[in-house]
């Protein structure tokens, strides 16, 4: 586009309010405009289809379409080009809502002059460029992102194989397998092994964050004593904490205390907090473990008088690879266990938190858990079916009523959209499983009204025929899963477990 010149499409049936347009635009005389003019929505769509409109000025009322349907059809086309949205004084649609569905300016017809439009298509035209880029830079950093877990998970699952080669290996000489060792050969065995070890642990680590951030972790949930759990953990630390003289003091209830949780996963949050107290504790001090209780859930606080974190820093311990203090340590670490474990305690609809008065004041970590914990995982997560084809349908819904999920179908984008907007923010759609081409509204509509409704809505995508400027235009709005027709029964049903599993841990609203 020249800087000076802007092709402006302008749809308006009425005559009168066209040539008023037409007369404004032609006596702007910052920028020389190039106007089209069309009479109805869908002459307006077909020019959108071949490119090169700057701006779009479009009437709100139209004779083949009314209200934010047309804004909604004009923005899945026109993705790079702003659009203005026209309204009389009577129109019910308002500015609010016209701007959440992506317009970049809503006009009353009456109130515009040359001076004023100029700026408006200016400053429109500079927002939508702004806004394209940061879209295609946040759409770059989530395929960048999902590239790097790729990554991760690929080499980490690679190098299992050679480094239980070398465990194996080095415990077969240890135990006299393979014969006996001189010292030196066995202290040199010994050292193998132990790294061989510690890059299993490093590696398991890296795993285990990127499937808690990808919500394909599966928790074993059952009620348990987590006194009884604390003491075992104690028992394991203490060994630990005597050969550098740290004293652990505990003060916890008399009596059980039962939660519905993830033991193993509670009690490796608990772990990960009382080593982490060990090894930034000098010796010669003191860890105090307290487990408290109230009406909404349990508290466990693991308090050392160690090195401390300096209080400007309490909110990016929890980072991953971050480790504060590593100069003041020998222990080997990358710092991921806090990021792991405030991933677990987020799982658990609990808290993670530090406290500490500053640096040589030691610290305080805390995690809470719920006592309704199993209210909220036994819910039943919602989700929307939109396919116009009956077998579809009558398969997914199968499925999902299998997975444990109140199941709503919709035979078209229309009809889905009406469900989408009467669910509201208390009956929220957690899972939207959507085909691509769909009568009356495609999925990308679909989509765009659902992460209006609710920008928590899980995204799946299923079709036969991936059109990726539909893809495309998906993108901006999120993440989502792609699955093509045709497929069977189990393989949806494995696609869509894990999916479920995720929205399961998310707490709905009350």
């Amino acid at each position: 586009m020249d800087s000076n010149s802007i092709h402006v499409l302008l749809i308006e049936d009425n005559a009168k309010d066209a040539a008023a347009m037409q007369k404004i635009l032609r006596e702007v005389k910052s920028a020389s405009i190039r106007l089209d003019k069309v009479k109805n929505l869908s002459d307006g769509l077909e020019i959108l289809a071949k490119g090169d409109v700057d701006a779009v000025l479009l009437d709100n009322s139209l004779p083949d379409g009314q209200g934010l349907d047309n804004l909604v059809k004009v923005r899945a086309i026109a993705k790079d080009a702003p659009v203005i949205v026209l309204s009389d004084r009577d129109d019910p649609v308002t500015e609010s809502e016209v701007i959440s569905l992506g317009a970049q300016d809503f006009l009353m017809k009456k109130r515009v002059n040359s001076r004023a439009m100029a700026r408006i298509l200016h400053y429109a035209i500079e927002r939508q460029r702004i806004r394209m880029t940061l879209e295609n830079a946040v759409a770059k950093l989530q395929e960048l992102n999902q590239l790097k877990s790729d990554f991760i998970s690929s080499v980490s699952h690679e190098l299992h194989t050679p480094l239980t080669v070398i465990t194996v290996a080095s415990n077969n000489f240890i135990d006299g397998i393979f014969g006996d060792l001189e010292p030196v050969q066995m202290k040199w065995i010994e050292r193998i092994k132990s790294n061989a070890d510690r890059l299993t642990n490093l590696i398991n680590d890296i795993l285990d964050l990127a499937k808690l951030e990808a919500g394909r972790v599966k928790l074993n949930w059952k009620r348990f004593d987590i006194v009884r759990m604390t003491l075992e953990t104690l028992e394991d630390i203490v060994p630990i904490s005597e050969k550098r003289r740290i004293a652990i003091h505990k003060n916890l209830p008399k009596g059980p205390v039962e939660v519905y949780a993830a033991e193993g996963r509670v009690q490796q949050v608990l772990v990960n907090l009382l080593t982490n107290a060990v090894k930034y504790t000098p010796e010669g001090g003191e860890i105090r473990v307290t487990l408290t209780t109230d009406g909404e859930g349990v508290r466990m606080e693991v308090a050392d008088n160690g090195q401390g974190i300096d209080p400007t820093k309490l909110d990016i311990i929890f980072e991953r690879f971050l480790q504060l203090g590593r100069d003041k340590t020998s222990t080997p670490g990358i710092g991921l266990g806090l990021a792991i474990c405030k991933e677990i305690m987020a799982l658990h609809h609990g808290r993670l938190w530090a406290e500490s008065e500053g640096v040589g004041l030691g610290s305080r970590f805390i995690f809470t858990l719920p006592f309704d914990l199993q209210s909220k995982t036994l819910q039943k997560p919602t989700v929307l079916v939109v396919d116009n084809d009956p077998s579809v349908l009558e398969l997914l819904g199968i499925v999902l009523k299998e997975l444990q999920c109140d199941v709503i179908e919709a035979k078209d984008g229309a009809e889905a959209i009406g469900h989408l907007v009467s669910s509201g923010k208390h009956s929220p759609i957690d899972l939207l499983v959507v085909d691509m081409m769909l009568p009356v509204r495609n999925g990308v509509e679909v989509i765009q009204e659902a992460k209006r409704v609710n920008p928590d809505t899980v995204i799946v995508i299923i079709t036969g025929f991936p059109d990726h400027t539909l893809l495309s235009g998906v993108m901006k709005h999120g993440n989502f899963t792609l699955i093509r027709k045709p497929f069977k029964f189990d393989e949806i049903k494995r696609a869509l477990n894990p999916i479920l599993s995720a929205i399961n841990m998310k707490e709905k609203p009350a």
